[in-house]
């Protein structure tokens, strides 16, 4: 813009230019100096009536009001007169008739000193020209020129016109260029403008514009700025319409406003337009009046500050883009029915721009008919509140670029976002969106919270969101929490729903919260660590059309506490394929149900799984794994009311090493039950605690093909199936151990300690009071059967019984029946310490008995142990496996009730197991023995020594008497004096003789006479 004091030189040189050119004339000034009277009469001017050269001054300081009629007599013709420039002073000016036209034109536009028309030239001015002329025409004008100036164009009449017809200026027409203008269009008047407008020029200037009632209209090709370097303000209203190309608020400096009242009332902006350009601008639009353009910028420049409010039924349509906060901070506020539409539309355009837009009220709307950006690159926030709707006809980012700080609230009753392309909250910025207090936000397409960057999604208080795919966390790096709180908050997935896709993820259901999708995955890809907790009564996850999988190849969490509720149509996946995975469902009324298909893997497809139920969750499904397809897995079943249901079976490693732990009071349920099965892998299986459970309706297999299955039973823990097997298949390994009082595991028909065909190696450990209660219990040919615990039922011996625990006594309630290949291990620790088997029926014997010494015992003659009770014993054993003591054998017994191990010598009549049979061993017996039989015995074998093959004990040929010199009396008497003297020597005082006839007696064959 030229400065004023420039222009003004510039145009003195001029001027003079074009009195040279003019032939040496020069345009005569000519002022009014009447109060009222005819434009035409000369006498009324003190340089007579103004031509087409001439400038025409209206009475500068007069006080009287003037008017200027421009009809001499009412049968005349309409004036058409024509001037060079028009300057209206101090007073109201009244330019009357309505079918006249005065035209203010100057020669070749050279010299211009504020425009051709001037309304309010001085700082003293005080200037109003009421124009009531068919036309008013003029190449530009100014109102309120100087500083301290004012001038006031009123046009009130339907036949009057105000027109501007020149473009060669900056702006061509001034509305308070350092003063104050106005320019005031009622009653059907009209006004054209070919160029631009300005109001409020300079930094002093402040101009208006008034444009009311039906048919009055402001038409401009120019642009239209409210508030140049100072202050404007326009107002339509009643009907009015103004149209301009752009249009700007504030465009430099100041503060503007312009506003757009009532039924009819409009503003077209047939360019942009720009509220707060670089000032401080505000738009209201009320009572039903539409403003129109194609871009809208709010906020437009650094430090600018826009404001638009758009109230009771009113619209404004950006035929393009909508900018609210550009550069600078602006403002958008919908409400009592306000319509807002617009293409795609930014709010916090670049970085450090703020924009906010607020729609509230029932019918207030703003529509987007391809896009929406809450925080582009700058500072956003979207309000959708008391019923206000939103609705966007493509994609919506909260948070776009990074570094951006997007945040919508859409809150209350009938607040409604549709959205029918993708949503992204925190695309590459930070992202909030807060769907509260039965508001709705309907996204038909994707929903993705933290793309790249870190988003937030709050649905709390009944509020409702859905969407077709949701992702949380979706890119490498991104950051994402949804949180779905209080009773009646919804999100709603047509589609799958991803915890953690590339990212990180969280998925909070809280207090009744609810969500629903198709396949909900929690780390879906390696890096993602990502989470859901359902937590509280009426808290519930749906996965209506397939599966639940925590840790596709991420690591994922699922926490279902204090009454939350999971469930899952399909299956339900921890740890697939690679992640490391972990499921909690603790907790009174907290559950997980798989229906349908049901399958639940914990731990697949190399993953590794971890599912803990605890304080009184519980587990329901079809058919249960734990470690399937190479994946590790751990399941606990842990507290009182704790519940895993399998409908169907339970395989614990299936082909990955697996272990289910049961405490506390936990149980689980199935039909059969397989513990390793047909893999290289170990499962393990623990019931622990009293009230702890595990029950199968059909058959329980530990070990099997070439795999290691375990299954321990302590403290009060209890298992029952319907039939069960312990090693089954070449190759396999099964180990049960049932311990301790209160530990049992019941089996309605038969036990197999591995099976006789194929079998696998079989352990079956029954301590410390622990019960098994099976109709059989079939110990094949490789499995054995320990413990010093009870046995209830038949138990067939093919393979081996070895009772105790080093040593002790195994109890059979029940008959016991040992095959030819069948095996009983018995150990003796000492005289009063060694195994038993008690058995409370019939006992039937065969195969092997194998005795073994243990913990260094050496057992002495005499010494006897009852080795097994029965009802009734029944055969023998077909091989005896006895320990081997030098000098010392043993022999077995069996009595109607009970089989008895006796120690005996080695060497018949070797009563001091010396290895010689001699007059020592007579004392022994005479002081052990003291029978018929056992000095019989001795006097048969006397003089044989071990080894010599004279005489044997357990089977060794006997030597006969001839072949043994028994001693006669005389040489027994010096024998008996030779072991008293030593006797006697050792043990002085017992008064223990040896009575010659004694023992020539006992040499006569007489013993006891």
């Amino acid at each position: 813009m030229i400065p004023q004091a420039v222009r003004f030189s510039l145009a003195l040189a001029a001027f003079a230019l074009l009195s040279l050119l003019a032939g040496g004339a020069s345009a005569a000034t000519t002022n009014w100096t009447v109060t009222n009277g005819y434009f035409t009469s000369a006498v009324l001017w003190d340089n007579g009536v103004p031509d087409a050269g001439d400038t025409a001054v209206i009475r500068r300081g007069n006080v009287s009001p003037f008017a200027v009629i421009f009809q001499t007599l009412p049968d005349q013709n309409p004036i058409d007169w024509t001037i060079n420039r028009l300057i209206i002073g101090t007073n109201p000016v009244h330019f009357t008739e309505t079918d006249s036209m005065l035209t203010v034109a100057q020669a070749g536009h050279l010299v211009r000193f504020g425009g051709d028309m001037i309304i309010g030239q001085t700082a003293t001015d005080v200037a109003v020209l009421t124009s009531n002329l068919a036309s008013l025409s003029v190449d530009d004008a100014t109102l309120g020129s100087a500083a301290g100036s004012s001038g006031t164009l009123h046009l009130t009449l339907a036949t009057a016109t105000f027109n501007v017809i020149e473009t060669d200026e900056e702006y061509d027409l001034s509305v308070g260029s350092s003063g104050m203008g106005a320019i005031n269009v009622s009653g059907g008047a009209d006004v054209t403008v070919a160029g631009d407008t300005a109001l409020g020029v300079n930094a002093t200037g402040v101009g208006s514009i008034n444009v009311s009632g039906s048919g009055s209209t402001w038409t401009s090709a120019g642009e239209l700025w409210i508030g140049w370097l100072g202050g404007g303000t326009l107002d339509i209203s009643a009907g009015a319409d103004v149209t301009n190309g752009v249009g700007a608020i504030a465009t430099y400096a100041g503060t503007s406003v312009a506003t757009v009242d009532g039924s009819g009332s409009t503003w077209t902006n047939t360019d942009n337009l720009f509220v707060g350009n670089n000032g401080d601008g505000t738009l209201n639009i009320t009572n039903g009046g539409q403003v129109s353009n194609d871009n809208g910028h709010v906020g437009n420049f650094i430090g600018s500050t826009g404001e638009v409010n758009v109230f009771s039924n009113s619209n404004w349509t950006n035929y393009f883009d909508l900018y609210v906060g550009y550069v600078g901070n602006g403002a958008v506020n919908l409400s009592g029915g306000g319509d807002v539409l617009s293409d795609t539309a930014y709010i916090g355009n670049v970085t450090d721009s703020v924009g906010t837009v607020t729609v509230s009220g029932a019918g207030s709307v703003w529509s987007n008919t391809v896009g929406l950006y809450v925080g582009n690159a700058g500072n956003g926030s979207l309000d959708i509140t008391t019923g206000g709707r939103v609705i966007v006809s493509g994609t919506s980012y909260i948070g776009d670029d990074a570094g951006s700080m997007g945040d919508a609230i859409v809150e209350g009753t009938d607040s409604t976002w549709i959205n029918t392309g993708d949503l992204y909250v925190g695309n590459a910025g930070t992202g909030t969106l807060t769907v509260s207090n039965a508001a709705e936000v309907v996204d038909n397409g994707s929903l993705y919270v933290g793309n790249s960057g870190s988003g937030n999604v709050n649905v709390t208080s009944s509020g409702q969101l859905s969407s077709t795919t949701g992702h949380i966390g979706y890119a490498s790096g991104s950051i994402g929490e949804v949180n779905v709180d209080g009773i009646g908050s919804t999100w709603t997935n047509s589609g799958d729903l991803f915890v953690g896709y590339n990212g990180n993820g969280t998925l909070e259901i809280t207090d009744g919260g609810n969500v629903t999708n198709f396949i909900g995955i929690i780390g879906r890809f390696t890096g993602s660590a990502s989470s859901v907790i359902v937590d509280g009564s009426g808290s519930t996850w749906t996965n209506n059309g397939g599966a639940a999988i925590v840790g596709y190849a991420g690591a994922g969490t699922l926490d279902v506490t204090n009454g939350g509720q999971v469930t899952s149509r399909y299956y339900g996946f921890i740890g697939d394929p690679t992640g490391s995975s972990r499921v909690t469902v603790d907790g009174a009324g907290s559950s997980w149900t798989i229906s349908d298909l049901g399958e639940l893997d914990v731990g697949s497809n190399n993953g590794f799984g971890t599912l803990e139920v605890t304080g009184g969750g519980h587990v329901t499904n079809v058919v249960g794994f734990i470690g399937k397809y190479f994946g590790g897995g751990a399941a606990t079943v842990d507290g009182v009311g704790s519940l895993w249901t399998n409908s169907s079976y339970l395989s614990v490693a299936e082909e990955s090493d697996a272990t289910l732990d049961i405490s506390g009071g936990g149980q689980v349920t199935n039909t059969d039950a397989y513990i390793a099965w047909l893999s290289n892998k170990t499962g393990t299986v623990t019931v622990n605690g009293a009230g702890s459970t595990w029950t199968s309706t059909g058959n329980v297999s530990v070990g099997s093909g070439n795999a290691h299955g375990k299954l321990e039973l302590s403290a009060g823990g209890q298992a029952a199936s319907a039939s069960a097997v312990i090693g089954y298949g070449d190759g396999s390994t099964g180990e049960v151990a049932v311990d301790g009082i209160g530990s049992m595991w019941t089996i309605t028909n038969d036990l197999n300690v591995s099976l006789d065909f194929d079998g696998g190696d079989a352990n079956l450990t029954v301590t410390n009071g622990g019960v098994v209660s099976a109709a059989s219990v079939i110990v094949g040919e490789f499995g054995s059967l320990h413990g010093d615990g009870n046995i209830v039922g038949i138990v067939e011996n093919g393979g081996l019984v070895s009772p105790g625990t080093s040593p002790g006594a195994l109890t059979i309630d029940g008959d016991y029946l040992q095959t030819a290949i069948g095996e009983l291990v018995i150990e003796l620790a000492s005289a009063s310490s060694y195994d038993q088997l008690l058995v409370t029926d019939n006992a039937t014997l065969g195969g092997t008995l194998t005795v073994n010494l243990i913990d260094g015992f050496t057992p002495t003659i005499g010494q006897m142990f009852t080795i097994l009770t029965a009802d009734d014993v029944d055969d023998t054993f077909d091989t005896q496996l006895l320990p081997s003591v030098p000098n010392l054998s043993f022999e077995v017994t069996y009595n109607a009730q009970s089989v008895v191990l006796s120690v005996v010598p080695a060497l018949d009549g070797d009563y001091n197991a010396d290895g010689t049979v001699d007059a020592a061993d007579y004392v022994v017996w005479r002081k052990n023995d003291g029978t018929q039989a056992g000095y019989d015995t001795w006097r048969a074998h006397f003089g044989a020594t071990a080894g010599s093959g004279a005489a044997a004990a357990n089977g060794s040929a006997e030597a006969s008497p001839s072949q043994t010199a028994v001693p006669e009396p005389s040489s027994m008497i010096l024998m008996c004096g030779s072991v008293l003297l030593a006797l006697f020597i050792k043990q002085r005082g017992k008064g223990r003789m040896c009575a010659v006839s004694e023992l020539a007696g006992k040499s006569a064959g007489r013993p006891g006479d």
